[in-house]
């Protein structure tokens, strides 16, 4: 009878001391908003290259029209003007369209992002780490929030 006093008195105190963070609490404070800069980074990252190569080829109006006036004058300048601006306007459509599907997949890859962190989250001393661009990313929780500490060791995703 005794012992079941003690127990019964030792279970919720250690209940009370228990270190495990919440999980859920850890993705909505860290992976979410990490997922969304992740994948907001790439996404844009491939936009500019995109509209780099745009900017580019806008140029090839004028590089026809050059190369035309070189050749033969005026009539052979607005020969190659013609090609070149034709060429650009084509490559501009399918810059635009490359783009607009771009920007319909940022959300899902956003979802996609999280899930493969959700996937490398591991629980350590009152806290979790993940592996994120080859580096392990600790958090530890403090008064409800996950604070980041220290990166760990080089690492190399499982996932």
């Amino acid at each position: 009878m005794r012992l079941a006093r003690v127990t019964l008195a030792i279970v919720p105190l250690l209940m009370s001391c228990s270190t495990t963070p919440p999980r859920g609490q850890f993705i909505d404070q860290v992976i979410t908003p990490l997922s969304v800069q992740l994948a907001d980074e790439r996404i844009d990252t491939r936009k500019a290259q995109i509209l780099a190569d745009k900017s580019s080829t806008e140029s090839l109006g004028s590089i026809g029209g050059v190369a035309g006036f070189s050749v033969g004058g005026p009539p052979g300048a607005a020969i190659g003007g013609m090609i070149g601006s034709a060429l650009a306007s084509t490559h501009n459509a399918d810059v635009d369209t490359q783009v607009a599907e771009l920007e319909a997949q940022r959300i899902p890859f956003r979802k996609k992002v999280a899930a493969i962190l959700i996937e490398r989250v591991a629980p350590i001393d009152e806290g979790f780490s993940l592996c994120v661009e080859q580096k392990e990313r600790r958090y530890q929780y403090q008064a409800g929030q996950f604070q980041r500490q220290p990166d760990g060791p080089a690492c190399q995703p499982t996932h």
